[in-house]
């Protein structure tokens, strides 16, 4: 379409949206407007859009051959890409690399939701296929292109139905030289198959972001093409010879032929590293490149301006002569040749132009490894070379000392950051190592203590019979998360008789605070009076927060010197329990420990009698059956006449004349103590948890 040479020009814009279709007719000369609006038709949008012309027309009264432009908003490639219903896309790209798409970035939409299912890529697994090749971060080729491979690809795409090609290869934007020979080979296997080069949608660094919108680019070119050429054609057949646009999502506008996939001209600025400076050389073609004599600070700082000769500079504005889009790509090349960056831009070029200026920006690599010398830049117009410029980097010695001090620096602060990061990792490890061990026993050791736990004596593993009340440990630790973590702990200690009986079990619970570089737990067994301990090895089983972790055993050993637990002078004892050695007491005389006193019983008792201070009242009649063992337990039977008691074992002692016993009824566990004199044997109760309190007097048979 040309503009016409007519004194009135009006202009329209059409935005398409999901329920209506929008339409303003402005007119130049007057500021006349005028709007319209229509329903939208989803099967064919170019419909609601012609219809809409020749409404908003008609209103103005205004001619189709007065549109000088028409320019149209859409969201068919947004919708497109939302529902999914672009073209069946394949990708071609670098061997190691058909995941990049689909592995993505670390970063969610929702961060927080641990559950969160991300979109599919455009292109299945099935359509994205490798091909040998790689290309390397400074953009030299490290393998070249195999052609067999890519053909071969091209080939199990076709088969597949592909219906456009997406070709994003590793490091393209530094040199798309592989990108560009696959798509030539595209165009020869696949005709009439839209393809799209990473290197001219987004030559930029990160292969997911550059894969995936190549990858949306191309899926959506069959469909725009389709109804780009089938509204162009609507319009062609209204009358209306205007220039027709897209709107662009970042607020410009195109061409159709832009629109569909056309190449353009990238913005091209290099800058150079520390220790080089850049001086220009002569110009050729009438096509000046202007480079600043500067100290290079990262790439080479260019700056190209090139002036374009007017494509009809004779004709009048309004004469109707199409503008169009210019396309230029500048290639840089080191000293031996060999391509080391590229960059392209575009615009659009109107009638009214004398001259268009070009630039852009083009990262080049790290300069310290290229030579000083002549370097190259050649300007390009669809592979045509319209002129070339040299420039000569050379070496600035004091800027590359600051340029090194610098990096020494930066490599420094880097290296910091990663022991710094490597030190956590080892402290973490350590940490979680030493939670699964975090105590160290250090020593375990027995003491005779008061009930209180006052020491009687110092650590042993042998204690006297007649002097042991409370046999008390104190098992002591060094703390493993010492200034890393508190934590607390409980330790127990379980007490097995000589007879392999457990005796009891207690325990001593502590927090422990990350200041705290040793810790010590501690308990007792035993009876403030004495008596709980006969001659024999006892063995105490040691655990840590329910851990077994160490077993230890003392000796209570039959001692010489009188037994303040034997029986008195005047009542008989209940049978052996100290051993086979003689004792004698400072006030009571001499006995033998094997033989009981005369009104002694050896062998089993049993006692009649009554029990008083029961919650159910009064004096019921109870019986004991006492069975003294040769080690100075105490078994039997416990019978109280009583609804709810009735017979039960008994487990207890005996020393002399002295007897302690408990029985458990239901939840309750009741502790007798009592004494013999003669025939007759009484003493106390007390039960828990209910606390309970009585007396109780029986007479042996």
């Amino acid at each position: 379409m040309t503009t016409p040479d007519i004194a009135r020009q009006t202009r329209i814009g059409v935005d398409i949206g999901g329920t209506f279709t929008d339409l303003v007719w402005v007119d130049d000369a007057t500021g006349a407007v005028r709007v319209g609006k229509l329903l939208t038709t989803p099967k064919d949008p170019s419909q609601a859009v012609e219809q809409g012309v020749v409404a908003v027309l008609h209103d103005a009264g205004s001619q189709a051959s007065d549109v000088c432009s028409l320019i149209h908003g859409t969201t068919l490639a947004t919708n497109a890409l939302i529902e999914r219903k672009g073209a069946r896309t394949g990708l071609l790209t670098t061997a190691g690399f058909r995941d990049a798409v689909e592995i993505g970035r670390e970063g969610r939409y929702d961060m927080y939701d641990l559950f969160i299912d991300q979109p599919s890529p455009l292109v299945p697994r099935h359509l994205r296929l490798e091909v040998q090749e790689r290309i390397m971060a400074d953009g030299g080729v490290l393998t070249p292109l195999d052609e067999s491979s890519a053909r071969t690809a091209i080939a199990r795409l076709k088969e597949a139905g592909a219906e456009a090609v997406a070709i994003c290869l590793l490091h393209a934007y530094r040199n798309p030289v592989h990108e560009r020979a696959l798509k030539d080979i595209c165009a020869e296997r696949l005709p009439g198959v839209p393809v799209s080069c990473s290197s001219e949608v987004v030559p930029e660094i990160r292969e997911y972001e550059r894969t995936s919108t190549t990858c949306a680019n191309v899926y959506v070119m069959p469909l725009m093409g389709r109804y780009l050429d089938d509204l162009e054609r609507k319009l062609k057949d209204l009358g209306i010879p205007g220039h027709f646009y897209i709107m662009l999502s970042a607020g410009g506008v195109a061409t159709p032929d832009t629109a569909n996939g056309a190449t353009f001209l990238h913005q091209i600025y290099t800058r150079a590293r520390p220790g080089y400076t850049v001086q220009t050389s002569t110009t050729s073609n009438n096509n000046v490149i202007v480079i600043p004599n500067t100290k290079i600070t990262s790439g080479i700082l260019v700056n190209y301006n090139l002036p374009v000769t007017p494509m009809a500079a004779e004709v009048n504005l309004l004469a109707g002569l199409d503008g169009r889009d210019q396309k230029i790509e500048a290639r840089f090349y080191d000293p031996n040749g060999l391509q080391i960056a590229s960059s392209a831009a575009n615009q659009f070029v109107g009638p009214a132009q004398k001259t268009a200026d070009f630039s852009g920006v083009a990262l080049m690599p790290t300069m310290t490894e290229k030579p000083a010398g002549a370097y190259k830049v050649a300007l390009y117009s669809n592979d045509k070379m319209l002129a070339q410029e040299g420039f000569r980097v050379s070496q600035d010695l004091n800027a590359r000392a600051s340029a090194a001090a610098a990096e020494k620096a930066v490599a420094a602060a880097a290296a910091a950051e990663v022991k710094k990061r490597d030190d956590e990792v080892r402290r973490l490890a350590m940490i979680d190592e030493r939670r699964a061990k975090p105590l160290s026993l250090r020593s375990i050791d027995f003491l005779n203590t008061t009930k209180t736990g006052a020491r009687i004596s110092g650590a042993t593993n042998s204690f006297e019979v007649s002097k042991v009340l409370f046999v008390g440990w104190e098992v002591k630790f060094d703390n493993r998360l010492y200034r890393l973590e508190p934590n607390q702990y409980r330790v127990d200690a379980v007490y097995i008789g000589p007879d392999g009986r457990t005796l009891g079990s207690v325990n001593d619970f502590q927090p422990v605070s990350a200041n705290m570089k040793a810790v010590t737990f501690s308990g007792r067994v035993g009876n403030s009076r004495g008596g709980a301990f006969l001659p024999g090895t006892y063995t105490v089983n040691f655990l840590l927060n329910g851990q077994s972790f160490a077993e230890r055993r003392f000796q209570v050993l039959a001692d010489t010197g009188g037994s303040p637990y034997a029986t008195n002078p005047s009542g008989g004892g209940f049978g052996s329990s100290m051993g086979s050695s003689s004792s004698t007491g400072s006030s009571s005389g001499s006995r033998g420990a094997t033989t009981a006193s005369s009104g002694g019983a050896v062998g089993p008792t049993i006692a009649t009698g009554r029990i008083s201070g029961l919650r159910s009242g009064g004096s019921p009649a109870m019986e004991l059956r006492l069975r003294p063992q040769p080690n100075g337990f105490l078994h039997g039977e416990l019978d109280i006449h009583l609804s709810g008691y009735g017979s039960t074992p008994i487990e207890g002692f005996v020393r002399g004349n002295h007897l302690q016993f408990q029985v458990p009824y239901g939840t309750e566990t009741f502790y007798f103590e009592g004494q013999r004199r003669v025939d007759q044997i009484s003493g106390t109760f007390e039960s828990t948890p209910s606390g309970e309190r009585g007396t109780w007097t029986t007479q042996t048979n």
